[in-house]
């Protein structure tokens, strides 16, 4: 599954946005990182081999929820102005979820790593930062 061109518009304050065009492309890289910006969502369905994750990739539907992963990248507003950015993972899986995080944050010209914690089995995890995120790349996703 690929996300299709769009332009991606963030509230920076109630005066100034953030505007960019996103080109279309795959949401899962191909060394297995996964991109999202703020506003989407995508379903990441892993193969296990001996409780191991062997494959991902991106569907369009979850007709496999008990081994399909569930991101989401959104921004809280109000009255126009930005007040964080969530980042939200669901673990369908029997053992928890260890990944790493980078953030592209607006102000900023590289990546910013991020602390993270591993997703509990069955749980959904969030991460909140006060900056406007931009995208995040989730990288080495390990059981």
């Amino acid at each position: 599954m690929t996300r299709h061109p769009y332009t991606l518009k963030l509230f920076l304050d109630n005066q100034r946005i953030y505007e960019v065009d996103i080109q279309g492309s795959k949401f899962v890289l191909p060394d297995n990182s996964i991109q999202l910006y703020s506003g989407e969502s995508v379903f990441i369905e892993v193969e296990l081999v001996d409780s191991s994750i062997v494959s991902i990739k991106s569907v369009e539907k979850n007709i496999n929820p008990e081994r399909t992963i569930e991101l989401s990248l959104r921004q809280n507003t109000e009255n126009f102005n930005h007040l964080n950015s969530i980042f939200r993972i669901f673990n369908p899986l029997s053992r928890s979820i260890i990944y790493e995080a980078k953030i592209f944050v607006s102000g900023k010209s590289n990546w910013v790593e991020t602390e993270v914690i591993p997703v509990k089995p069955m749980k959904a995890s969030f991460e909140i930062w006060p900056e406007v995120v931009i995208s995040i790349a989730i990288l080495n996703i390990t059981l």
